[in-house]
């Protein structure tokens, strides 16, 4: 479904790279308006380095307060000719950051670590090989935060997925029994 969705994005970013009906030797952008556009591009396609580190230079160079804000203004200046659809530069200002794989996966599996670490001084660190089977987080537990950066038909990621690591046995619904949880993007 995402490779439809990404071929349906390259079609859009042309457009608004094109400015509609223009041709590129038409629309020139510089400055920021040529970084507001590709930080959109990249961010929507999880590209955080490489050719699309200087366009996303300005925009994680904004700092609180009222981050979200000035990110939203920053981004507004890529011209779209009205080729961009509504509220996708309100979600990539508020979402893009957060809910990159990268990121997402390290807030989350942090969460976990924190229950785990809980568990085993609630536990007593004598316990060999601790029961964390309660840490286990809720297998779309990103959907709080990023269901609406995923569901998007104009990004490109992939959610994480909640794999069972060190697991000492299953039980016969073939869940991992003493299980560490993590998360992993794809």
């Amino acid at each position: 479904m995402k490779r439809a969705r990404q071929t349906t994005w390259v079609v859009t970013a042309a457009a608004l790279a094109l400015g509609g009906a223009q041709t590129l030797a038409e629309q020139r952008l510089s400055g920021e308006q040529r970084d507001a556009c590709g930080s959109i591009l990249c961010l929507l396609a999880g590209m955080t380095n490489g050719d699309c580190a200087a366009y996303l230079n300005p925009f994680f160079a904004i700092r609180p307060p009222d981050l979200g804000a000035k990110r939203l203004d920053f981004l507004s200046q890529c011209p779209t000719g009205g080729s961009m659809p509504a509220g996708l530069v309100g979600l990539v200002a508020s979402r893009a950051t957060a809910c990159q794989p990268t990121s997402l996966t390290s807030r989350l599996n942090a969460e976990i670590l924190q229950c785990e670490a809980a568990l085993e001084r609630e536990q007593g660190f004598s316990a060999w090989l601790p029961d964390t089977s309660s840490c286990k987080p809720r297998e779309d537990g990103w959907r709080g935060q990023c269901g609406s950066w995923y569901d998007s038909s104009y990004t490109t990621q992939q959610p994480p997925t909640l794999t069972a690591t060190n697991c000492r046995g299953f039980n016969r619904d073939g869940d991992g029994v003493g299980c560490s949880w993590r998360w992993a993007a794809q």
